[in-house]
């Protein structure tokens, strides 16, 4: 019986690799309510296209053994790389779930290139309508984007005091935040707003290597550091006007020694970028 021949164009399957990596990202992502930029999930999914294509045509792994590394290595990383999850049972959740939408869109391919023989004699046409897809999914959220923020920018400008609520690793702060219109401190090598918290509310057993070194100046003060760290699950609710409340995946807050209000009506400065959608990353 003679041998059969197969030709693997490398471009297309990494191609068709890429496109769907980033989908499954991106769709977990919105399963998860957590958020990446464009360019990290894009990364992400060039490694892990990267990846597949070094098992399968350097290595040449049989078909048993690729399955199990893309569902128990390459995604597990991918989900990583991208989200930065550290809670073990939302990653396993996010685990479940790319697997899950995996199955979903692997099975409607199929059923397509089965069913409709267009697909069949046009290889190329999953991929494109893949990428008009992902174009269109990125064009939808840009817009959205930008609608939430006009609406965040009149919010600002009816409310200055917020109940903010957040976690730092298992600890959960509550506080009073002013919004600071001027506060313009952001982090110098990847250009992250900060928030100024008041460092007697930071728990003393979570300071340990921080996130950032930010500097800073102020009246009193021509020079000086603060040192930064990644607050999760940010809540920002309006005190003094009827607006909806405002929801952070992650917030850099600098820790400052002292008191930020003699009255200690507030002890968290917010920073403005945090309400006109402003990309973190």
């Amino acid at each position: 019986m003679p041998a059969v021949r197969y030709d693997v164009y490398v471009d297309v399957l990494f191609a068709n690799c890429l496109i769907t990596d980033y989908w499954l990202l991106s769709l977990t992502g919105m399963v998860l309510r957590r958020s990446a930029t464009r360019r990290r999930k894009l990364l992400s999914a060039a490694c892990g296209a990267c990846m597949t294509l070094f098992l399968l045509l350097v290595l040449r792994m049989p078909q048993a053994f690729m399955i199990l590394a893309g569902y128990g290595v390459i995604q597990p990383l991918l989900l990583w790389l991208t989200y930065r999850i550290r809670r073990t049972q939302e990653f396993i959740c996010g685990c479940a779930c790319m697997f899950f939408l995996a199955i979903l869109y692997g099975g409607f391919i199929s059923f397509l290139q089965e069913k409709i023989g267009w697909f069949r004699e046009h290889a190329l046409a999953m991929p494109a309508i893949a990428v008009i897809g992902a174009v269109l999914y990125e064009s939808i959220c840009m817009l959205v984007k930008r609608l939430q923020s006009r609406a965040r920018v009149r919010m600002v400008e009816d409310s200055r005091r917020y109940e903010a609520n957040f976690r730092i690793d298992d600890v959960k702060i509550a506080c009073i935040g002013m919004l600071d219109t001027g506060n313009r401190l952001y982090e110098p090598i990847r250009g992250v707003p900060a928030a100024v918290l008041e460092s007697s509310l930071f728990p003393e057993k979570k300071r340990g290597l921080p996130m950032a070194v930010i500097p800073y100046h102020s009246l009193g003060c021509p020079n000086g550091m603060l040192y930064g760290y990644t607050a999760k699950e940010v809540c920002l609710r309006p005190i003094d006007a009827e607006a909806p409340a405002v929801f952070l995946e992650e917030m850099l807050v600098a820790l400052y020694d002292g008191r930020l209000s003699h009255e200690g009506s507030y002890r968290l400065l917010l920073h403005p970028d945090f309400f006109l959608g402003t990309d973190s990353e």
